[in-house]
């Protein structure tokens, strides 16, 4: 049984990797918790768009960057929106478990994580922790047809954790976009959009055990 299901935006994450930096950041909040239980949905790993498709160029003129990095996040978006939403919700909905109380979601898989929450039926989730979220991004928000204020579901805490260095949150939090968000600020060193340095980092660990203690 999973208390917490992570969903990875990009590659096919080992679960005892995510596990192994997750009890780092545990350890680095100083918090007394046990280390939760922790299930991985791999959602960066669907066939992508091509970099030339004209949809996912104009993502990349709203996005005003050709970073690698923002390439595959326009590529990864267009085949969501695309085609293959409801089968991903369908993918991170499945791995949820009766006492699944915390979604935590890295780059991309903080979009799908969100976009789960406020689309289907999660009982039971009482914290989402985004890592190095893109929502940050206009471009972003207004391709998925995001409400602002930007808000937490209902009875979820969201807490947000991200590098300033890191491209794809263009820098920016998510607490001025709405109520009910808590960023925390964090560096990741080099490459500052690492899933396992997010996951090592003391705030990370924190705004999991919290979550599952409501």
């Amino acid at each position: 049984m999973a208390a917490v299901v992570g969903v990875a935006g990009s590659g096919s994450p080992e679960r005892d990797e995510w596990s192994a930096a997750l009890s780092r950041g545990v350890a680095a909040a100083g918090t007394v918790g046990t280390l939760p239980a922790l299930s991985i949905v791999a959602v960066g790993d669907q066939p992508l768009p091509d970099p030339d498709d004209t949809a996912v160029r104009r993502l990349l003129d709203a996005l005003g960057s050709t970073d690698p990095l923002l390439v595959e996040l326009a590529r990864s978006l267009h085949g969501y929106l695309t085609g293959n939403a409801s089968a991903t919700i369908e993918r991170v909905t499945a791995a949820l478990e009766p006492d699944t109380a915390v979604l935590v979601g890295h780059g991309f898989g903080a979009v799908v994580a969100f976009d789960v929450l406020r689309r289907a039926r999660t009982k039971g989730i009482r914290g989402l922790v985004t890592l190095g979220s893109p929502l940050s991004l206009e471009a972003v928000r207004r391709a998925l047809n995001v409400p602002e204020p930007l808000t937490a579901p209902d009875g979820v805490r969201w807490i947000n954790v991200l590098d300033p260095e890191d491209l794809r949150t263009g820098g920016e939090g998510l607490a001025d976009l709405g109520p009910g968000i808590t960023d925390e600020y964090v560096d990741n060193g080099a490459p500052p959009h690492s899933a396992l340095a997010y996951l090592a980092q003391g705030p990370t660990g924190r705004a999991i055990l919290t979550g599952l203690t409501g």
